[in-house]
């Protein structure tokens, strides 16, 4: 690394020293100077570089070092691999005579299979084509069917469609009939709403008449309760008078003297 380096700062000052020759400050020639001064390694750079270097040797050594272990471990591993092997290769020979008894027997079931096969497939052509002869005869008398249905339907639209305008002259002639009537409705319901509004007046007096009758049958009312309780206060007063008047002896209650008594015997 260090030779390559140093041999890269010679390149560098004398593809400088070559371009500054020419005296040419060209562009081309500022641009490849630039690019050159800017590869330039300082001697920090350089440092860090050969500390990299350095410690990429010991991790180099560390890596040769588990390579040969692992190159041993492998050379165990291919001689138990090639044990494997060869047990593998007997058991394939085994395996390769089986195959071929039982590909010797799975021909003879096939064949077998095919003339069944054949077999089953001739009776199905004979149900099959037994039933495409029993599909057509169905089918030409589907056909004879639909076309008496059609005729029959068409009857039935026929005389449908005729009903149908039957109905509509009728509806036309109810419809005109019931909107008469319901202009004459109409009609009454504007009397009638005129007619309301009448009694609504009427109502309203009659109703002003009512209270001031009941504010005039209240007044009366008030008025002879007034002189019912004056009355009773009257009767009460002379009752409690009389009862002076008896109890004390005046006025027509007063009473006789004896001496009046015995004259009056004396002079009969």
């Amino acid at each position: 690394m260090d030779k390559v380096l140093d041999n890269l700062q010679e390149i560098y000052t004398i593809a400088v020293n070559e371009l500054q020759k020419d005296n040419k400050d060209t562009l081309e020639t500022i641009r490849i100077v630039a690019a050159i001064e800017s590869f330039k390694y300082n001697n920090k750079n350089l440092e860090e570089i050969m500390e990299t270097f350095r410690l990429n040797k010991t991790n180099i050594e560390t890596v040769k070092q588990q390579i040969i272990e692992e190159q041993e471990e492998g050379k165990k591993k291919l001689e138990e691999n090639g044990e494997k092997i060869r047990n593998l290769r007997h058991e394939l020979l085994s395996i390769e005579l089986l195959h071929s008894m039982e590909m010797k027997l799975l021909t003879k079931w096939g064949m077998n299979r095919e003339t069944q096969a054949q077999i089953v497939s001739e009776k199905q052509q004979k149900s099959l084509i037994q039933q495409l002869i029993d599909v057509k005869k169905k089918m030409t008398q589907e056909e004879r069917l639909i076309g008496e249905i059609g005729n029959c339907y068409e009857n039935q639209i026929v005389s449908l469609n005729e009903q149908v305008s039957q109905w509509e002259q009728k509806y036309r002639k109810e419809m005109q009939i019931i909107l008469l009537e319901i202009q004459e409705i109409m009609n009454q319901i504007t009397e009638l709403q005129e007619n309301h509004e009448n009694y609504r007046e009427i109502c309203k007096e009659h109703i002003a008449f009512v209270e001031d009758y009941l504010k005039c049958k209240e007044e009366e009312e008030r008025l002879n309760e007034e002189q019912c309780y004056r009355i009773r206060c009257a009767v009460r007063l002379q009752a409690w008078w009389r009862g002076v008047m008896v109890r004390r002896g005046l006025g027509p209650y007063r009473k006789k003297s004896k001496k009046g008594k015995r004259s009056k015997s004396k002079k009969k």
